[in-house]
């Protein structure tokens, strides 16, 4: 009888040792899966926000090598760099020729998007290159270099890195683009050509056809601002009070979009955009 009794007692002794141990993970479970969820939860807003998106960790900047400067970039989605360089040296350099790598082998090519710049020792000129491999989207990321070819002392054909580039697409492809000049219209019929050809400080590039202007353009003006190209009025078609617009880049003149009527005739005389560098809508 005392046999069973002891007996009896140990089995009811593993059974509350098994639930206390039940009872433990449980608890165990509760606490550290709460905090589990938490993580979750905190890691799942953090990737909708971004955090993890490599870009984010990018500035974008401009380290110049010595002897030059680098400042203010600004890369659109295409990969067009647009940028402030300038050296100090103690001569003039003649830029003929620009590059962008994502290594530091020297580039077997270079482009005058920019025409050929003179700088001057102390001076800034504007430039655009051309960056590879860019996403072709907002918050696109591209580290590399910048270099150019030019003619110092009259040597041609010299070739220098000028600058360590980290940046991120931050503006539309229409942009930064390389510069060029666009005309529309003329006096001749039928009145609605454009053309269109990359300028430099020391001359004009070869003109290309930018297709047809919706109606006959004459005695009016069109300029460009952010990256569009807006036109007001014309001489040649009633009731002279049309305005379009187009975006414009480095291969042409998009298309063309209606933008209401002007409220009155509008030739020979003139607009201009506030903020626009340059712009004007002049007819005559």
């Amino acid at each position: 009888m005392v046999k069973m009794q002891s007996e009896r007692k140990g089995e009811i002794k593993k059974e509350e040792i098994n639930i206390l141990k039940s009872q433990s993970a449980m608890e165990y479970l509760m606490t550290y899966g709460w905090a589990i969820l938490i993580v979750a939860v905190v890691l799942a807003a953090l990737y909708q926000l971004g955090f993890f998106n490599g870009t984010n960790f990018i500035t974008t900047s401009c380290i110049a090598e010595s002897g030059f400067t680098c400042q203010k970039p600004v890369m659109n989605v295409t990969g067009y760099v647009q940028v402030d360089i300038g050296q100090i040296s103690n001569g003039t350099m003649t830029v003929t020729g620009y590059a962008c790598t994502n290594n530091t082998q020297s580039p077997s090519s270079f482009s005058a998007y920019s025409g050929t710049l003179a700088l001057v020792p102390g001076q800034v000129q504007q430039a655009v290159v051309k960056c590879p491999g860019v996403g072709g989207q907002i918050d696109s990321a591209f580290r590399g270099y910048i270099w150019i070819q030019y003619t110092f002392a009259g040597q041609s054909g010299l070739v220098a890195q000028i600058a360590v580039l980290s940046a991120v697409a931050s503006t539309p492809a229409s942009f930064v683009v390389p510069p060029d000049i666009y005309c529309v219209g003329t006096g001749a019929s039928p009145l609605t050509q454009t053309y269109y050809a990359p300028i430099s400080s020391t001359s004009i590039g070869t003109w290309t056809y930018g297709g047809a202007y919706p109606v006959g353009m004459y005695a009016a003006g069109c300029s460009i601002s952010g990256g569009d190209i807006y036109c007001v009025g014309t001489l040649s078609l009633s009731p002279k009070t049309q305005t379009y617009y187009a975006p414009v880049s480095s291969t042409g003149i998009g298309t063309w979009t209606y933008g209401g009527a002007y409220p009155v005739a509008m030739y020979l005389a003139g607009c201009s955009i506030s903020g626009a560098s340059g712009a004007g809508f002049f007819g005559g």
